[in-house]
C-alpha cells in the first residue's frame, strides 16, 4: 500500500491497519514540526508587536497621568484665582484679572492635553488590532497545517511489486543426478 499524501509505502508482510498507525504517526511528527517552523516564523512579529503594545500602553497610562495633573493644576489655580478675586482686597484688581487669565490658559492648556491621551488610545487600539490580526492569522495557518497533514480520509493505493531480472538473485545452482539400476 501506499500513501500518496506522505509518499510513504508500507513494509512487506505489515497490515492495513499497522499501516495507518504507522501513517498517523507520522503524519503526527510532520505536523508538529511544520507548526514548530511556523511559529517560530511568527515569534519575531508577535514578540515586536506585544513590545509596541507595552510602550503604547505605558504611553497612555503617562499622557493620562499628565491629563490629569495639568487638569487638576488648573483647576486649583483657577480656584485660587477666583477665590482671590471675589475675597481679596480688591474685588477687581491687575493682579486678580491677571491671575483669572492665567488660569483660564491653563484651563485650556490642560483640556488640549487630553488630546494626547487620544492619539495614544488610537496607537494602543491600532497595535492591539495587528497583534490580534496577526494571532488569527497564525492560528488560520495551524488549523489549514493540521488538515493538510490530516490522513484519516487518505485513500490509500494498492501497489503492485512486480519481479524483473534485476530483483531475483539465484544463490546456487545445482544438478540433481540419481543413476538408474
Amino acid at each position: 500500500m501506499y500513501s500518496p499524501k506522505l509518499k510513504l509505502l508500507s513494509q512487506v508482510n505489515e497490515d492495513e491497519r499497522e499501516f495507518k498507525i504507522r501513517l498517523q504517526h507520522a503524519a503526527h511528527e510532520a505536523r508538529d514540526e511544520a507548526i514548530e517552523v511556523l511559529k517560530k516564523k511568527y515569534a519575531t512579529r508577535i514578540n515586536t508587536l506585544e513590545d509596541r503594545l507595552r510602550r503604547a500602553q505605558q504611553a497612555v497610562e503617562k499622557q493620562s497621568a499628565l491629563s490629569n495633573q495639568k487638569k487638576m493644576d488648573a483647576f486649583v489655580s483657577a480656584g485660587t484665582a477666583i477665590f482671590a478675586a471675589l475675597y481679596g482686597r480688591k474685588s477687581v484688581s491687575a493682579t486678580s484679572v491677571s491671575r483669572v487669565g492665567s488660569a483660564v490658559k491653563s484651563t485650556s492648556k490642560a483640556l488640549k492635553s487630553g488630546q494626547g491621551i487620544g492619539q495614544a488610545q488610537e496607537t494602543l487600539e491600532s497595535v492591539q488590532e495587528q497583534l490580534n490580526t496577526l494571532s488569527l492569522d497564525l492560528e488560520n495557518q495551524v488549523l489549514k497545517i493540521s488538515e493538510e497533514f490530516d490522513v484519516s480520509f487518505e485513500q490509500l493505493e494498492e501497489v503492485e511489486v512486480r519481479a524483473t531480472s534485476n530483483n531475483i538473485t539465484i544463490p546456487l545452482v545445482a544438478l540433481a543426478w540419481v543413476p538408474k539400476e
